[in-house]
């Protein structure tokens, strides 16, 4: 029986080499996309594990994700200050400037 399977299977060798191309070619695509994925995932979290300064961070209600610039108010920075057991409390800047190089091209720092 698994000589007849074997014989089916091999028979044609464009269909066989066709379907040893397509398994390669859907492996190859089952471990590029995760990969793909979590590069993504650790680039969006990145700039918080960096950093590695604070244990705990505070934000405005209103703030959606990493990037989003909504600072907090003075008054609520005060109020985080005064809770017990709070070291330190102070507002982190985050932003992009342009620096002009040697040759006179900008670069974003």
């Amino acid at each position: 029986m698994n000589h007849i399977a074997l014989k089916m299977l091999m028979g044609d060798r464009g269909k066989y080499l066709g379907i040893i191309m397509g398994l390669t070619f859907a492996s190859l695509i089952m471990t590029q996309q995760p990969a793909i994925f979590v590069g993504l995932m650790a680039r969006s979290y990145s700039f918080i594990s960096d950093l590695g300064l604070p244990d705990i961070w505070v934000m405005d209600a209103k703030v959606q994700f990493i990037d989003d610039i909504k600072p907090l108010q003075e008054t609520e920075l005060y109020r985080v200050r005064g809770i017990s057991g709070v070291e330190w409390a102070m507002p982190l800047y985050k932003g992009l400037l342009k620096a002009r190089l040697a040759d006179g091209t900008f670069q974003n720092v």
